[in-house]
């Protein structure tokens, strides 16, 4: 890949058009809804477990005494419909459900770097880089909420790096903020949606995420030839 094609592939924030910026904002919107979901249904899933649970063992107790049997019998069913609708919910905001494949995760992060004021060329010219096995679009979204988790978008307005290489099979590739010693208070906060988001994508391709001292590293595994 040479550098003229790599600026044709990656515009600027000047280059980049309303489409470009919506496309984004709905990606992080939709990923973020999606972690949400999934995050409410964890948390309820226990309680819900567990009143069940104890229902069941009521109703055992006092299967002779039927208008007690009958009132665990609504509670049992009102658990049911809470659980199902929990399901629905995540069903319903479900984010890219599309299968992983083969796909230049390098590419996809510099596209997104540069768009927000970094630079690019020194990862590009050190490439090609070995592709991994992604969800093209869910990567794209847990590259913005990296971006946003080192305070990219945010006042002041840090620029991103990128810096990826390849060790032992895994592909790094990590997003640092230039001139900021730290993240702003709060922002690499393992338990935000944000990071659960991008963790979870970390993880369904088979790697993990790590937050350090004003930066996030995607750690992927080089797929197979």
């Amino acid at each position: 890949m040479t550098l003229s094609h790599s600026h044709k592939c990656f515009p600027s924030a000047e280059e980049a058009g309303v489409e470009v910026w919506e496309r984004l904002a709905d990606l992080e919107r939709r990923s973020l809804l999606a972690e949400q979901a999934r995050q409410l249904a964890h948390r309820m899933r226990t309680p819900l477990n567990v009143i069940e649970l104890i229902c069941e063992t009521l109703q055992i107790e006092l299967q002779h005494e039927q208008n007690k049997a009958e009132r665990l019998d609504s509670v049992l069913d009102a658990v049911a419909r809470l659980s199902t609708t929990l399901t629905d919910t995540v069903k319903s905001n479900r984010f890219t459900p599309g299968p992983a494949r083969a796909a230049d995760a390098v590419e996809l992060a510099a596209q997104l770097v540069r768009l927000h004021g970094g630079e690019v060329d020194g990862v590009i010219a050190a490439g090609p880089w070995p592709r991994v096995m992604i969800d093209p679009k869910a990567f794209e979204a847990a590259i913005l909420h990296a971006l946003r988790l080192i305070g990219v978008g945010g006042q002041p307005r840090p620029r991103p790096i990128l810096q990826c290489e390849v060790v032992d099979g895994v592909l790094k590739v990590r997003l640092a903020a230039n001139g900021v010693a730290r993240a702003p208070a709060g922002m690499l906060n393992r338990d935000s949606l944000m990071a659960l988001a991008a963790e979870r994508v970390a993880r369904d391709s088979g790697g993990k995420l790590a937050l350090d001292e004003g930066a996030v590293t995607f750690l992927l595994p080089v797929a197979e030839d």
